[in-house]
Parts: structure tokens; sequence; C-alpha cells
């Protein structure tokens, strides 16, 4: 038997009631779980649903019940601030604030929307000031308990990418404690629990053959088709919704093998420390560009793919991006580029390409699965397991002849029924829990999603991404995105009467 400290925060009902998953978990196993909010520390930014919104609608946040129900449960409840001022007597040392200071250049660059945030500006500078404090006094107060409270051995934080959830996890290190992860799950009512992060890249793809270890080699390639197949149809592809049939290859009449180029709008995780940044190129054009001109020949046809992801760029980012993109275009004249507002197909784009070269994206995954060579440009979660093929940096730079080459599909498909099974199943009485906290559906509550758009820590960033989201996408595929969400939201409406 043990003790374990949950490190809470925020008014998102989803992972208040994955810690009261843990919570029973934790109580399962003979441990007894302590609850530290850290709310009051870390502020808006850790909230899902804007506070003040809820409040001059007269809606409860969802922590007030949360809280409540765990005070019934018997499960001691503390708030951070009690514990910040004894917790300063643990000095913060030079790599933990240099820890938090990484986690807070990569949560700038999510909320910024842009891979430079500009620190320099008044709002910006301000929010970053805000992110640093967070991560501080949650070391502080975290350290304030594991020092009050000797009997704990274990500390259960978030995955890590935000600056107070680096903080409590320094604060374990510090105090020599062991450490779990949780986070919310691919699939609904799933989520994540284990003793390394979400973003662990390497710890993830070492456990894909002890994941799968209890089922047969065809049932887990059948779980990896259907992952595959959920991703292609937007079941589990939020991008995937706005492409058609439609493809710019016409493979019937080519006679040049075609090279396709993806590229990816996971900015934040070049702040994410040294396993994350292993390759030599300092952005993904600038390796487009070295790969294009290496590849570029007579026999050899290339596009590029354009994230759909880049419409939600900040409008400084988005037009930064555009010009540089349409630069590559202009020193590649054979280039054919297929832009994020194009209902083009990346799968069906996939399927008529020879070879594929991805910065970071899934895209490249699932075009090993296909048995296309892959080549990627940067780290990712999925290269040290799948059979795709690593150019890090120039002097890496594969022959025109070595492109191609045979791929074992089965690393793809094995690796994507890991994700499919790796993230446990809420229980009935946790989603009964998450359910009762969750505010009812009204016009009030869906102003306050608006004004927290995104996770936005606050109104104006939140309205400003809804802006660029709209602005940077062509009038079709904005049509279609207010179907889709007048459609999913009458669904939501007559589901209680069915």
């Amino acid at each position: 038997m043990g003790s374990s400290l949950i490190v809470a925060y925020g008014n998102d009902p989803l992972y208040l009631a994955i810690v009261w998953q843990l919570v029973e978990l934790e109580k399962a196993s003979g441990n007894t779980p302590t609850v530290l909010d850290v709310s009051p520390v870390v502020g808006i930014v850790g909230d899902a649903i804007n506070r003040r919104a809820l409040r001059l609608f007269g809606i409860p946040s969802p922590d007030v019940a949360f809280h409540a129900c765990l005070l019934d449960a018997g499960v001691k409840l503390f708030s951070a601030p009690d514990f910040v001022a004894q917790g300063r007597s643990t000095p913060l040392s030079k790599e933990a604030l240099e820890g938090i200071r990484e986690t807070t250049r990569s949560a700038l660059i999510s909320f910024s929307r842009d891979p430079e945030p500009r620190v320099t500006r008044a709002p910006w500078k301000k929010l970053q000031s805000r992110l640093l404090k967070a991560g501080m006094e949650t070391f502080y107060a975290v350290s304030g308990v594991l020092a009050s409270d000797p009997g704990i051995d274990t500390v259960i934080v978030l995955n890590g990418r935000f600056p107070h959830q680096r903080g409590a996890l320094e604060a374990a290190y510090e105090y020599d404690r062991a450490v779990k992860h949780y986070e919310k799950g691919d699939k609904a009512d799933t989520y994540w629990f284990e003793s390394y992060s979400t973003l662990d890249r390497v710890r993830t793809q070492e456990t894909v053959d002890f994941t799968l270890d209890h089922l047969a080699t065809e049932e887990a390639l059948e779980l990896g088709r259907e992952w595959m197949a959920r991703r292609s149809s937007g079941g589990a592809n939020i991008y995937a919704r706005f492409f058609d049939d439609q493809s710019v290859v016409d493979s019937s009449m080519r006679t040049r093998r075609v090279v396709g180029f993806f590229t990816s709008s996971q900015d934040e995780f070049a702040a994410l420390g040294p396993e994350w940044h292993v390759q030599e190129w300092m952005d993904q054009l600038l390796a487009f560009e070295v790969a294009l001109s290496r590849i570029e020949s007579e026999d050899v046809e290339v596009y590029l793919r354009v994230h759909p992801n880049f419409a939600t760029k900040s409008l400084r980012s988005f037009r930064r991006e555009r010009a540089a993109i349409e630069a590559l275009g202009s020193r590649h004249p054979e280039l054919r580029i297929i832009w994020h507002d194009e209902q083009v197909n990346s799968y069906s784009l996939v399927s008529d390409t020879d070879v594929v070269v991805v910065w970071d994206s899934t895209i490249g995954l699932e075009a090993s699965a296909y048995g296309k060579p892959v080549w990627e440009l940067a780290a990712s979660y999925y290269d040290l397991y799948a059979d795709v093929r690593q150019w890090f940096g120039p002097d890496q730079s594969p022959s025109p002849d070595a492109l191609e080459f045979k791929v074992d599909t089965t690393r793809a498909l094995r690796f994507m029924a890991y994700l499919d099974i790796r993230e446990p199943s809420l229980s009935a009485k946790t989603i009964a829990l998450r359910e009762s906290i969750t505010p009812p559906m009204s016009l009030g509550l869906r102003f306050t999603n608006i004004l927290s758009s995104g996770g936005a820590p606050t109104p104006r960033i939140a309205l400003e991404s809804i802006r660029d989201s709209f602005g940077h996408r062509r009038a079709d595929i904005n049509l279609a995105a207010v179907r889709n969400f007048i459609a999913k939201n009458r669904r939501r409406r007559i589901q209680p009467e069915q």
C-alpha cells in the first residue's frame, strides 16, 4: 500500500472525470489518493470553459461539482495556494527552471498559433510571464505537499507539455518520487495512464510489442487496418472530413516517378527537448528545399501537400509561411502545390505516389502501411517502429536510386493497432460522473465555449483563432464546416429522445 498525489487543474469535465477514474484506480490498488488542485495558481490558462462567462450566465463551473464529489467520497482535496509558501523552501534548480521555460515556449507556440511568438508585444509578454509563474508556483505547491507528507510515493501528472505540468514533474523529481502520467484518449471515453508521457517518443515505441503481445499476428494487423480506415474516413481524423476522392496524379498516363511532400503543423514539439529535435534542419521548408534539389530530375514528378491545419495559424504566421511556400514553388517550377483548403484527398494522393517525404506528419505512418517508401525529415512518434527512413540532415541525403525501398507494411499496421488498444476505457461510473458535472447545453454555454475555443487562455485569443480558421480557407470549405457543425448539434439535440 502507498499514497499518491494527483495533480489536477481547470474545469474541463473530461479531464476532471479522468482524475476521478485515477482516484478509483488508486483505491482499488490499495493506495490512498490525494488530489491537489493547482487551478488557483494556474489561472484561466487551464480552463476549458471561460469562468467569467459562466458566472455571467449563472452557470456553475464543472470543477465546483467535481470537488464536492471528491469530498463526498472521502478523498483528501488540497488547494495549491495553501502549500506554495511552504514549498518555497525547496530550491528551484537551474535545470528545473529551464524545463519550465522550455514548456512555456511550447505553450506560447500553441496559444499564438505561430512558431515564432511575438513575446516582445505586451499581451504575449504578459502571457509568457503568467505561464512561467504558473509553472514555478506549481513546483512550489507540489513541493510543499510532498514536504508535508513524506508518505506520498507517487505523483500523477498530466502529460507535461505545459509549464504547470512541468513544474509538478520537476517537484516530483526533486523529491525522488515515482511519476505517472495521465491524458485523455484518442477515442471517446478512453484515457491514458502510464509511467511515461504520451509525448515520450522513445518509450511509447518501445512498448508496442508488449502491448500487442496478447494478440495473434493477423488480429493485430486487422486492428491496424481498422484504425487506418477510420482515419481516412474522418472518423478519427478531423481534417479528412473535407476531403473528396479527387487526385492530382494521373497514374494511368504518367511515366515518371511521383514524390509527394507533406507538411506538418506540430511546431510546438520543437520546444520539447532533445528527443524531438534530432534533425539538423532549421525548419521544414528549408528541409524540403534541400530534398527537392536532391531528387528533382526529368524522371521525377513532385508535389507539396500543405497540411489542412495550416488554416488555424495566426494571421501573421499564415502570411509568412504562405509567402515562403510560394517562394519555394517559384524556385522549383515543377513543384505542384496543393494548398490546405483544396479538397484533394491526401489518401488518394498517397495511393498514386511512389515515394512520400514528410516532416513528422501522421500521413507518413499511413503511407508506410500502404507500402509506400517514406522518408522522414524530422522525428515523429512512430519513426523508431514503422518501416520508414530518416533523412535528418543534408549530409544524410539518399541518392535518387535509393529513394525507393521494399516496405514492411506490418510495422506500420502493428503501430496503428497499438494506438487503437493502448488506452483503457473509462468506467460507467466515471462516464456518469462526467455527465453529471457537465453543464446542460444552453445559449449561455455555447457563448462561453466560443470564448474558450481550443482551450485559449483569453477570449481575444479564442476569437482570433475562430476568425483565422475561417479567414484562411475557401468559402466552400467554410460552408462545409458550418454544415457539419449544424448537423453535429442537431444529432446532440435529438439523441436524448431516442
